[in-house]
């Protein structure tokens, strides 16, 4: 009587000689993607941790400078937040708490009036949970507006050092001539030390995009549904970071030179190129800063790390991409990344459990307050006066030192004595206030003579 198990043996040790060849075949392949996924996951787990704390100085700061610019606010007047002020001549979004009134949107978990201790910070911040009103007079009318992130921490008056915040100042004049579609308005913030910058997880020049869509129409990756509320629409974000790669998200007529404010007004003056653009995620952008911070460790180090992304990129092309395995790629370079990234975490709260076990004092806070302290001794104790403090940061950054230097240089000889003296007192902000009598004015004109 014929049988076939038999049969069925000689298939199983065939199929298990293979499985163990390919195994073999496979395995430095493997251990190769696991070890870059640890090594990604190490960069990830560092660049979240030092957000996170970046994030929570930023916000403390933002909210303060926010609350002294309060005191300029003349009751029953516009706000010294909803008005236009130097360099660009635009509100500009200070306050995290609040910064989506200031564009006539909504949002219902959380309230800017009545602040709940156990709402998460980066609540207030998140751009994927707004709404505007629906005004039923217009009703399906195209609703646009702009933000734009500035890469510079401060700006003084119309002198722009920075070719994209110049491009952009060129563009608002451009737009006043020739408004937007859908008479898009602009706001303007600046990235370094922004707290929405933190959460949105960008960085300056960029535009973030908002406009009202119906997202629950479109179920696809790109657009989350919402909960439908009555009497409003869903509002999307997208960021579109400059300077732009890619010819597909930015309409060009062939010919013109991608400088800074053509990239900008093909953006602005096209009434639906923004949607080549991604809607915003936190996964989206992490994934893009990520890649940057990989590109900048293979620039940084090109004998180590800046190898193992070429071996990478070539089997890419050589390899993986001809014998379609981008997924099982992907797969194990993920899997290394979420073993690296636990075990960061692991790592850290063993460190925490020990340390309160000992009774000791926590040796990352330790590392942190000495960090703070090295920064204080270096560019002085932080100003109670928040526009001489950001007045000292752009001083001591690269792009202030040579603003300085330009325009100390532009004087005669006999005024560069005044200056310096001048630019002394801005720089050691403001000291022994109150302890002067008289005009505020005339003592700064007397200690600059």
């Amino acid at each position: 009587m014929w049988s076939p198990f038999p049969l069925l043996r000689v298939l199983y040790r065939w199929i298990r000689i293979f499985i163990r060849r390919t195994f073999i075949i496979t395995l430095p392949l493997t251990l190769f993607y696991l070890g870059l996924g640890g090594i990604v996951g190490l960069l990830l787990a560092d660049y979240e941790t030092r957000l996170y704390f970046a994030s929570l100085r930023h916000v403390e700061e933002n909210f303060e400078s926010a609350q002294q610019l309060d005191w300029f606010s003349v009751p029953g007047a516009p706000g010294i937040h909803d008005l236009g002020v130097e360099p660009f001549w635009i509100p500009q979004l200070r306050d995290p708490t609040n910064w989506w009134t200031k564009l006539g949107l909504e949002r219902f978990d959380v309230s800017p009036v009545l602040k709940d201790n156990d709402t998460p910070l980066n609540q207030f911040a998140l751009p994927n949970s707004l709404y505007r009103r629906t005004d039923k007079e217009a009703e399906g009318a195209c609703w646009h507006h702009w933000v734009y992130a500035s890469d510079q921490i401060l700006h003084i008056g119309e002198l722009f050092w920075d070719p994209w915040d110049s491009a952009f100042n060129q563009l608002l004049q451009y737009h006043y001539a020739n408004p937007a579609p859908c008479n898009a308005s602009f706001h303007y913030l600046t990235c370094p030390g922004s707290f929405l910058c933190d959460i949105w997880k960008t960085r300056g020049p960029a535009l973030i995009h908002f406009t009202t869509e119906k997202v629950d129409l479109w179920p696809d990756e790109d657009r989350i549904a919402r909960e439908a509320v009555a009497g409003y629409t869903p509002v999307t974000a997208r960021i579109i970071e400059f300077p732009i790669i890619y010819d597909s998200e930015m309409t060009l007529v062939p010919g013109v030179f991608p400088t800074p404010f053509n990239q900008m007004k093909s953006v602005t003056s096209d009434p639906y190129i923004w949607q080549a653009h991604v809607a915003w995620t936190a996964e989206y952008q992490t994934n893009v800063r990520l890649d940057e911070i990989i590109q900048q460790k293979s620039r940084q180090y090109p004998r180590s790390f800046g190898r193992v992304k070429k071996l990478d990129s070539w089997l890419l092309h050589k390899a993986i991409r001809p014998l379609g395995l981008e997924t099982p790629r992907m797969i194990v370079v993920n899997i290394g990344m979420v073993a690296s990234a636990l075990g960061w975490r692991c790592v850290e709260l063993s460190g925490d459990l020990i340390t309160a076990f000992l009774g000791a004092e926590d040796a990352k806070t330790r590392d942190r307050e000495a960090r703070i302290e090295e920064e204080r001794a270096s560019i002085g104790q932080r100003e109670p006066n928040f526009i001489a403090q950001m007045m000292r940061d752009f001083f001591d950054t690269e792009q202030g030192s040579i603003y300085e230097k330009k325009f100390e240089a532009s004087l005669e000889l006999e005024g560069q004595e005044a200056l310096n003296n001048i630019w002394n007192i801005v720089r050691n902000g403001v000291k022994g206030q109150g302890e002067g009598q008289g005009d505020d004015g005339e003592n700064i004109k007397a200690q600059a003579m």
